[in-house]
């Protein structure tokens, strides 16, 4: 580890004070100046009260450190857990003695000043137990707070690091937060409330080392206070570009907390450290032990040994922060924090969690909200699932004492471990378990439905992706759209791309679906036969008038397969789905909170040619557990109708379908134009999905080449109107289709479309004199 070497646990480098995982940390230099020797301080826990201060602030140390022993052992059940009330008021209390001891000894003179707290350049306190040493000399450091509760820190070390990898700096490791409780929207950092060593709650070997894994310094010992400039992030939008500039020249940066403060590009592009620096907080060997005897107990009564976890957000804090935060004023909508808490049960069945397998329920029992959690646990009693608690699994010698930081931490370790995972999406504890879970390719969901905040700070939950295919368009222009979809999919949109596939396994287009990372799935519709023999009532005529996909059985079903999405269990853990037809490709990333709020009832979809209802259903983001509901119904309606698969009003096959069925949903609720811009409307210069809508590329040739489209005055207009500027993206993605480089050549080099139209017009006169 840079700045320090690995001492034994237990053991602290001279001068230094221990803590968990073996290193120390340095106790604050000497004063070169103070000819006095230092007087040994009284330790309040993590607090110190140095020799220099009056005896009624020692004696009052004293008291009430009495007071938290006495109230520590009469209370032994409320220490173990985080939300006892009375060790918050111990906590909050050592805190504003540790604030009456920092005013007493800053405003002394002499000795006793110079013994107390450092300055930094900006006047900031340094933290008890910070010095000098620990860094190369020369070598620029990072030094940050974190904020607030467990998850709320855990973001913050991610940021922090990330800025230190940016900057070339060596990250010292901050100090944590055993109580973030947040009693209103102001932030808790370690001002307000205690902190402890980085090595109490995580091991720092390990991190340290996982970290140089990835070419990131980092160190236990802080460096010297009076060399640290402190800067306030506050007023900065772009803080890496400011330290970048204006602080490069400084040695050692100290930020307040940088939660958040990344921009959301930045954790884009990092986005394999972000994970590996998630990876690398491991819990210390004490809170290790306690993790491992609960999820041993867990483990242990099934023969499958796999469990599930709940967190369940029912606290009155909870309550109190979901109206502040639905009720911000600046126009967004925010419905989503208390939904489905009392039919809990329900949403788990909808979303395939197993009832077999046992529920570990984690939340903050002391202070639940009583109506709240009494009718989320009748709720999941009454679907069958075996509900844990996990203050009941172990006898209280069992376990250690934990802060609430500490209980917070073993929970998110159960959650990260289980088998399934459901959470609230609106926490941020619940949203970082379900990005990580799904960076790892585990099952998590959310029971409260909507979208999930946190995707703005952190924009890394991939978004799924659906689309259908079948072999008979091998061979087609179709197999070249795939393939650009996939592509701009993947590397463009970060989406994770489903194909729900019909056809044969050992065909090319097969293989290059299957190697591209796209998962295959093979859906047989228990429908197919009784649709086959209702699209033959009507076919001939259907076909000719209405779509070439009533002309055969294989791509009747091919279309309607997207009706099945909702109840296939690939999609169990998904509130919302994207399926579009392969003939789009995706210009930005892809996010849930990009569509807006609020998202759709049923199913979003765009406008066809004209701002008319019914609307296309190419594009379609798909309400999964409403549409699975609904999904028996409204194939029985289909059925009945009894017309050839065509909805007089509506429109052909399953797209005239949708709009019939759910059109009270649907109606007056179309997505964005920029998630369905199409070539031959005005440009939309943020469109994130471009469709090929009608003419595909190989038709806009025809017209560019020889003057003939197929659909009319379209593909004039996609050249008047933005076709250009799209091929000249979407080339990229195709670059095996000769189509597509001609386009852009064509498009971007005006006389050589003239040369091209000489050349077409030269060469179809003289086939005309040959044949004549």
């Amino acid at each position: 580890m840079n700045g320090g070497s690995r001492l034994p646990r237990g053991r602290s480098a001279p001068g230094g004070l221990p803590f968990e995982g073996g290193v120390s940390v340095p106790p604050p230099p000497d004063d070169d100046k103070s000819k006095q020797p230092r007087r040994k301080p009284l330790r309040l826990g993590q607090y110190a009260v140095l020799g220099g201060a009056p005896r009624l602030l020692a004696a009052i140390a004293i008291f009430l450190a009495a007071s938290a022993a006495a109230f520590a052992v009469g209370s032994r059940l409320g220490a173990r857990y985080a939300d006892v009330a009375a060790q918050l008021h111990v906590d909050a209390q050592l805190a504003k003695l540790h604030q009456l001891a920092t005013r007493r000894l800053s405003a002394g003179s002499g000795a006793d000043a110079q013994a107390g707290l450092q300055l930094d350049e900006a006047g900031e306190e340094a933290l008890p137990g910070t010095a000098a040493g620990g860094t190369r000399a020369g070598e620029p450091t990072l030094s940050f707070q974190v904020c607030n509760g467990f998850a709320n820190q855990r973001v913050a070390v991610l940021s922090g690091v990330l800025i230190a990898a940016q900057l070339n700096r060596t990250v010292v490791l901050p100090r944590l937060l055993l109580n973030g409780t947040q009693p209103t929207a102001a932030e808790v950092n370690e001002r307000v409330t205690g902190s402890v060593p980085f090595g109490n709650m995580f091991d720092v070997k390990l991190f340290a080392d996982r970290m140089a894994a990835r070419g990131v310094r980092t160190s236990a010992y802080p460096p010297d206070p009076a060399a640290v400039v402190a800067v306030r992030m506050g007023s900065y939008r772009d803080i890496l570009g400011v330290l970048t500039t204006t602080y490069s020249a400084q040695q050692h940066i100290r930020l307040d907390c940088p939660m958040f403060r990344v921009t959301a590009e930045a954790i884009t592009a990092n986005s394999q450290l972000v994970f590996a620096t998630l990876d690398a907080m491991q819990p210390s060997a004490r809170l290790m032990a306690a993790l491992q005897k609960i999820e041993g107990k867990l483990r242990g009564m099934t023969p499958t040994k796999a469990y599930n976890v709940l967190h369940l957000r029912v606290e009155d804090d909870w309550v109190s922060h979901c109206k502040r935060w639905e009720h911000v004023g600046d126009g967004i909508v925010r419905n989503n924090c208390l939904n489905n808490t009392v039919t809990v049960g329900e949403q788990l069945r909808a979303h395939g969690v197993n009832p077999q397998v046992p529920l570990l329920v984690a939340t903050s029992w002391l202070q639940a909200h009583k109506e709240l959690l009494t009718a989320a646990l009748g709720s999941l009693r009454a679907n069958n699932y075996n509900v844990l608690l996990r203050h009941t699994l172990l006898g209280e010698e069992e376990l250690p004492q934990l802060s609430r930081e500490e209980s917070a931490l073993i929970d998110f370790y159960l959650g990260l471990n289980a088998q399934q995972f459901i959470g609230n999406s609106v926490s941020t504890f619940s949203a970082m378990l379900i990005m990580e879970r799904w960076n790892a390719g585990r099952y998590a969901t959310y029971y409260n439905g909507g979208n999930i905040p946190l995707e703005v700070f952190l924009p890394l939950y991939r978004m799924p992706w659906v689309f259908t295919y079948n072999d008979w368009s091998g061979g087609t222009e179709y197999d070249m759209m795939v393939k650009a979809a996939i592509r701009s999919a993947i590397n463009i949109a970060r989406m994770k791309p489903f194909c729900m596939y019909s056809g044969s396994l050992t065909s090319p287009i097969y293989t290059w679906l299957v190697d591209a990372g796209v998962t295959i799935i093979q859906h047989t519709p228990i429908w197919k036969d009784a649709f086959a023999k209702e699209v033959a009532r009507n076919r001939e005529h259907n076909a000719k008038v209405h779509s070439h996909l009533y002309a055969t059985d294989g791509r009747m079903v091919g279309t309607f397969q997207r009706i099945d999405i909702p109840i296939l269990h690939e999609f169990d853990q998904y509130h919302y789905v994207l399926f579009t037809d392969c003939d789009v490709f995706f210009r930005k990333q892809m996010k849930l909170v990009d569509w807006g709020t609020p998202l759709p009832v049923a199913a979003g979809m765009g406008y066809e040619m004209d701002d008319l209802f019914p609307y296309n259903a190419g594009i379609m983001l798909m309400n999964v557990p409403y549409l699975r509901k609904t999904n028996a119904a409204f194939v029985e309606w289909i059925l009945k109708q009894r017309n050839g698969l065509y909805f007089d009003g509506y429109g052909p096959l399953d797209q005239g379908a949708y709009n019939q069925y759910y059109e009270r949903e649907i109606k007056g609720r179309p997505i964005s134009k920029d998630f369905n811009a199409k070539p031959y409307q005005e440009l939309r210069q943020e469109a994130r999905i471009v469709h090929w809508h009608g003419p595909k590329p190989n038709h806009y040739l025809d017209w560019l080449l020889k003057g003939q489209c197929k659909f009319g005055g379209i593909c004039e207009a996609g050249y008047i109107h933005s076709f250009c500027h799209y091929v000249a993206d979407y080339s990229q993605f195709a670059p095996e289709w000769d189509v597509a480089a001609t386009l852009r050549t064509l498009c971007v080099d005006g006389q050589g479309l003239v040369q091209a139209r000489v050349q077409w017009a030269a060469m179809k006169h003289l086939e005309q004199t040959r044949s004549s």
